[in-house]
């Protein structure tokens, strides 16, 4: 199919082009909300403590909605915070990647993503941004570290190349060790797509924590574990319903 080079090739570069946008005009006033500081991989009780470290206010990307997210950014542009805020709770449209160290290589937490999206059925520009991005995440590979999902609103489904298919929603937590590597994807449950699951959303929110992998662990086989609040959740395993447990 000759569509699918150019769909690959417009999805790369809108996302090259909204990174970009984001580094241009996203406000350089301190806020705190990630710690910029140097952390080596050296015994906790030896760990120095942070001195006059670099408060840093992360890059948001505008995306699920992308005009919600370019509208906070216009708001935070002028200097009008408060309506940055209220318009974001309404419209989400902001994705916050957060590097929590100046050395990942040598660090165990890598990358703090957090999501804040809506899919509102009557949004006439979604047509468009479904065509040039997917709702989610299609199938993506990760090697070396773990990621721990955290829902806060809506619902993930998760599938990946050992069988394994997941559904979960707010206050579940995924954790899912890639070891030696895993090739899985992430889609957002949305009514148009999920309406038959009780967790699909048009308003979504979470935070998905990278973590490293110790040298020795590094090429062990993948893992996946899925904590639950919710009997509604399932998850299946290579074909096999298996029980979720649930957290009190």
């Amino acid at each position: 199919n000759t569509m699918i080079p150019q769909r690959i090739f417009l999805r790369f570069a809108s996302l090259v082009l909204c990174w970009r946008l984001a580094s241009a005009f996203a406000p350089v006033s301190p806020l705190p909300c990630a710690t910029k500081q140097r952390f080596r991989s050296q015994p906790l009780l030896q760990a120095p403590l942070p001195v006059n470290s670099e408060v840093v206010k992360p890059v948001a990307l505008p995306v699920w909605p992308v005009w919600g997210g370019v509208v906070c950014w216009a708001f935070r542009l002028v200097g009008l915070e408060a309506a940055a805020r209220q318009m974001e709770s309404f419209s989400g449209g902001l994705v916050r990647p957060m590097g929590l160290m100046e050395e990942p290589e040598e660090d165990l937490f890598l990358l703090l993503v957090h999501h804040r999206h809506s899919f509102w059925r009557w949004d006439p520009l979604r047509v468009l941004s479904k065509f040039l991005l997917p709702e989610g995440f299609p199938a993506h590979p990760h090697r070396g570290f773990c990621t721990l999902t955290y829902i806060i609103e809506g619902g993930m489904r998760h599938r990946d190349s050992y069988g394994t298919e997941q559904i979960y929603g707010p206050g579940s937590l995924q954790w899912l060790k890639a070891g030696r590597g895993i090739l899985h994807e992430e889609m957002w449950l949305t009514p148009e797509l999920d309406g038959n699951t009780p967790l699909a959303s048009d308003r979504q929110e979470l935070f998905q924590l990278w973590v490293n992998l110790p040298p020795q662990q590094k090429l062990n086989p993948p893992f996946i574990s899925l904590a639950s609040v919710s009997p509604t959740e399932t998850s299946q395993e290579a074909g096999a319903p298996k029980p979720i447990p649930i957290v009190p």
